[in-house]
Parts: structure tokens; C-alpha cells; sequence
């Protein structure tokens, strides 16, 4: 059975060099998804946590938070991978939603974030840019309610 395990310095660097938009300064959270031998599968990161705001005021629960993920095996996202993708953020931070924004052309990336319960929010204009080739970004959406319906978490 997989689990998280704590990333290594050379997946740390080889994560920042396949997803330069996600910043190595410290402001998030980088977890790898380990095998039983520890054999790194899968890399995520979490950042820019969005709290929700309640009556003007930011409330503890509730709230967005980005997700970047990068495979390692291609068979990484089997078993239980997807509930220990969504635990931190919807367990321990307790967000409301994880969301993730994905290069238009990365058309596998969305398909499986979308078989995985994420919804189409939108599209961000000329949000990547990639060796002066500018494309939009696809703005998906994994709600908690969702989570909870897919059996990803449970509700409590």
C-alpha cells in the first residue's frame, strides 16, 4: 500500500525543474507518495491556501488550496494514491476545495484529474508560458462534498 513519505533533495529538484510555476520558497507544502519499499511514486505540492471568508473576516476552516503533481511511475495514481492526494488539504487544513490549473494542452492531466471528481471551473488567458509559447491554463476543481461522495475522505 502506498503512503506519504517525505521527498529526498533530488526529488525536490527534479519536481521544481518538470513544474517551474510552482516556487521552491518555502511558503508550501511538498509531499511524495511512497511504495512499500519507499520507492518514490509520485510528488505533490500544495500551496497558496486561500482561507474562506466568513462576515468579512478569515475563517479557519474552509478555504482553497492549489495542487501540482507530478508522476514519477506511471502507475502511481493506482489504489489508494487519490485519498492521500486530498487528506492534507481537506483533513488537516480542512479546505473546502483543492484546486489545480493545468497547461490547455496537457490533455491527459485533465482527463484524469476529471475521472478523479475534479470539475471544469475555467480558463485562465495565456497563463503558461513555455520556451516563449504562450497557452491558457484549465481551471479544475476538487470539492470536499465531492471527496466525500467519491469516498475519498470521510465526512467528519
Amino acid at each position: 500500500m502506498k503512503q506519504i513519505g517525505v521527498p529526498t533533495s533530488e526529488d525536490r529538484k527534479y519536481f521544481f525543474s518538470k513544474i517551474p510555476w510552482s516556487v521552491d520558497d518555502g511558503s508550501g507544502t511538498l509531499i511524495s507518495i511512497v511504495n512499500e519499499k519507499e520507492e518514490t511514486q509520485g510528488l505533490c505540492m500544495y500551496n497558496a491556501h486561500v482561507p474562506k471568508i466568513t462576515n468579512g473576516k478569515h475563517d479557519n476552516e474552509g478555504g482553497s488550496i492549489f495542487l501540482s503533481a507530478l508522476s514519477m511511475k506511471k502507475t502511481w495514481m493506482l489504489g489508494n494514491t487519490v485519498r492521500l492526494i486530498v487528506y492534507y488539504p481537506f483533513s488537516v487544513l480542512k479546505c473546502t476545495r483543492l484546486m489545480t490549473i493545468t497547461p490547455i494542452f496537457n490533455k491527459s492531466a485533465i482527463r484524469l484529474d476529471k475521472k478523479y471528481g475534479f470539475v471544469f471551473e475555467g480558463l485562465l488567458k495565456n497563463y503558461f508560458e513555455f520556451d516563449n509559447i504562450v497557452c491558457d491554463g484549465v481551471l479544475l476543481t476538487l470539492y470536499k462534498e465531492i471527496a466525500i461522495e467519491l469516498g475519498y475522505i470521510s465526512n467528519g
